[in-house]
C-alpha cells in the first residue's frame, strides 16, 4: 500500500474462496482507509479465547495519569470538555455525504458491533469495525494520542480534509465496553491475537472511515486523469487540496506522504481521492489525508530542517507560477510509483495549495497554541501527561518561519485569480 498468485482449486476450495469474498464485501474492502481489510475467518461460532491482557505496571499507570478507574460521570465530563475545546470538528470534516455522519465516532454504545476486520497489509495497529447500522469506523492503537490529535486540529485550521478523530484512554469505562463487544465478533485466532496487540496501547484513536480511492486505484480505474485534471475547476480544487496537505505535513514533519522537502520516495497511499455523484451528494468529493501524524525533531537537530523550510518558502514566493525543484521531485516520484504524470500545470496548482495552507497557518500565533496546550492539560491527568510528552515546540519553530514569509505568501497568492489569503483565525479559545 503485492501480487496475487493464481492457482487451481478443487470445488470445495473454490466455494470457500467465494464465501470469503462475500464476507469481505459485507464489511467493505477497507481501501477507503488505504488498506484492504482481511476476508479470513474461522468457522462460525468458534471463539478462541482472547489472550489474557497483562495489567499495566505502576509506572505505566502513572504515565497515563493517576491510573485510578474513572467514574462514568468524570469521564463524560472530560469528554464534553474536549468536544467544547476542539469545536465540532466532526461536522466540518463530515460536510459532504461521503463521510460518515458526525455521530458515528461519538456513539459510545458498542453493543451493536457486527464485524471486526484487520487490514491485509499485516498492520496490527489498525482495525475496521462495522456496526449493525451499517456505519463503519476505524480503531488505531497509539502510545501518545496527540501524535494524531494535534495533526487533526491543525488540519482543520489549514482547510485540509482528514478523518475526524477522538481519543479513548485506557482508564475510560467505554474502553472496556469496546473490548468486550469487539472480541465477540472475532472469529480467527490470528485476529484475536492482533486485536489484543491493538489494545496494549495506552489509548485508542476512534476515527471516521473514509471511502475513497488511493492513487493506484484511481489510475487503474481510469479516473485519476479526470479527478486531477488541471484544466478544469474541480481538478484544480483537488490539486490545491493536495498542496494544503503538503503544507500541513511540512509543519508536522510528516514525511510519509508527498516528498516536497524530504529526500525519500514518499507514500502515495496516504492520500485518498473521493469520486462522488454530484447530483446525489452535492459534491464530487475531496482529497483526504490519512495516517496523519507528527514527527517532531529534537531542538539540537532542527537547523537543517528549518533551512529547508526557508528555501521552500523562498522558491514558492519568488516564482509562484513556475514548477519548483521540490515539486519536480514529487512529480517524478509519483510518475515512477503510480504511473501518472501530474504535468507542470498540475504541479503549479499543487504549489498554490501549499501557499494557501501556509497562509492559513500564518493566522496561528504562539499564544494560541499555548492556550490550546493549557486547556488540554486542564481536562484531566491522562491528557496532561500525554501532551507534555508531545514536543509541540518543534511546530512552533516551523510556524515562526512561516510567519516570516507572511507578506511574500500573500503577494504570491494574489497573482492567482480567485485565490485569497485566509482571514484571521485562531485555535479554539
Amino acid at each position: 500500500m503485492g501480487s496475487k498468485l493464481s492457482r487451481q482449486s478443487s470445488g470445495g476450495e473454490e466455494k470457500e474462496r467465494k464465501g470469503k469474498e462475500e464476507d469481505r464485501k459485507k464489511v467493505g474492502d477497507g481501501r477507503g482507509q488505504r488498506r484492504q481489510v482481511r476476508g479470513e475467518g474461522a468457522v462460525a461460532g468458534t471463539h478462541p479465547p482472547l489472550p489474557k491482557q497483562n495489567k499495566p505496571s505502576v509506572d505505566e499507570m502513572a504515565a497515563m495519569g493517576d491510573g485510578l478507574p474513572k467514574t462514568e460521570e468524570i469521564y463524560m465530563m472530560e469528554r464534553e470538555q474536549l468536544m467544547e475545546l476542539w469545536g465540532d470538528v466532526n461536522a466540518v470534516l463530515s460536510a459532504s455525504a461521503d463521510i460518515n455522519a458526525a455521530g458515528d465516532i461519538y456513539d459510545t454504545d458498542w453493543q451493536n458491533v457486527e464485524e471486526v476486520r484487520f487490514s491485509d497489509d499485516g498492520s496490527s495497529g489498525v482495525c475496521f469495525v462495522k456496526r449493525e447500522t451499517g456505519s463503519r469506523i476505524v480503531l488505531k492503537g497509539v502510545e501518545n494520542p496527540f501524535v494524531e490529535v494535534i495533526p487533526s486540529q491543525l488540519a482543520l485550521l489549514a482547510n485540509v480534509s482528514v478523518p475526524a478523530t477522538r481519543v479513548l484512554p485506557y482508564t475510560a469505562p467505554e474502553y472496556k465496553r469496546l473490548v468486550s463487544a469487539c472480541q465477540k465478533s472475532l472469529l480467527s485466532r490470528e485476529d484475536r491475537s492482533r486485536f489484543y496487540k491493538l489494545f496494549r496501547h495506552g489509548a485508542i484513536i476512534v476515527m471516521e472511515y473514509v471511502d475513497g480511492l488511493d492513487f493506484w486505484e484511481a489510475r487503474i480505474k481510469g479516473k485519476i486523469q479526470v479527478l486531477l485534471d488541471p484544466t478544469n475547476e474541480e481538478g484544480k480544487a483537488r490539486l490545491r487540496e493536495m498542496g494544503r496537505i503538503i503544507a500541513l505535513d511540512c509543519v508536522l514533519n510528516n514525511f510519509d506522504r508527498l516528498p516536497l522537502i524530504w529526500t525519500n520516495q514518499g507514500n502515495f497511499g496516504n492520500i485518498l481521492l473521493q469520486d462522488l455523484n454530484l447530483e446525489e451528494h452535492g459534491t464530487t468529493g475531496r482529497v483526504v489525508g490519512i495516517d496523519n501524524s507528527s514527527r517532531p525533531i529534537l531542538e539540537q537537530y532542527q537547523d537543517s530542517y528549518m533551512d529547508r523550510m526557508r528555501d521552500l518558502l523562498k522558491e514558492l514566493t519568488s516564482c509562484p507560477g513556475q514548477e519548483i525543484a521540490g515539486m519536480k521531485r514529487v512529480r517524478t516520484a509519483m510518475t515512477a510509483q503510480v504511473g501518472y504524470d501530474l504535468t507542470e500545470a498540475g504541479s503549479v496548482q499543487v504549489q498554490v495549495g501549499v501557499l494557501e495552507g501556509f497562509s492559513r497557518f500564518n493566522t496561528i500565533q504562539d499564544q494560541d497554541v499555548a492556550r490550546f496546550v493549557q486547556k488540554m492539560r486542564s481536562v484531566g491527568d491522562f491528557w496532561a501527561a500525554q501532551i507534555d510528552n508531545f514536543r509541540h515546540g518543534f511546530i512552533l519553530a516551523v510556524l515562526d518561519i512561516v510567519h516570516q514569509f507572511e507578506s511574500p505568501i500573500s503577494s504570491a497568492l494574489a497573482q492567482f485569480e480567485g485565490v485569497k489569503p485566509y482571514p484571521n483565525s485562531v485555535l479554539p479559545s
